[in-house]
């Protein structure tokens, strides 16, 4: 799939942008997924997702001294990373200006990390990396 392409009937050209959100807070990041995806409904953007990727879960055991039981003992914690991701078919000519102030009054929660990618970029890299196989 080519993601700059021509459209034989409208002749224009669209980009496929690819946002990933990641997490600890599942709450916060479905707001924000949410917020997101109405926000560029509502600018005429053609969305697809958000799509649930599996969670990343991180462990970490303690091992505590022993006092006077002499019993071995250990604590665990545990966090887990969630993630979406969805992606953005925009026209080039009529929205790179409007993309660019649609999230310049857009707030994102301190908690949730996000990557925007073109996906030609992915695509590319991916070839690269299949080449040198």
């Amino acid at each position: 799939m080519n993601p700059i392409v021509k459209n034989k009937n409208k002749k224009e050209i669209y980009e496929i942008i690819r946002f990933k959100l990641s997490s600890f807070d599942v709450k916060s990041l479905d707001e924000t997924t949410k917020s997101l995806f109405l926000l560029l409904e509502k600018n005429n953007f053609e969305v697809k997702g958000p799509v649930f990727l599996p969670n990343k879960r991180f462990t970490i055991v303690l091992f505590k001294p022993i006092f006077v039981h002499k019993k071995n003992s250990k604590e665990e914690f545990e966090q887990i990373i969630h993630n979406r991701i969805m992606d953005v078919k925009f026209f080039v000519e009529a929205s790179q200006i409007s993309l660019a102030t649609i999230f310049q009054y857009y707030s994102i929660r301190p908690e949730i990390e996000i990557t925007i990618s073109r996906l030609a970029d992915l695509l590319i890299k991916k070839q690269n990396h299949e080449s040198k196989i």
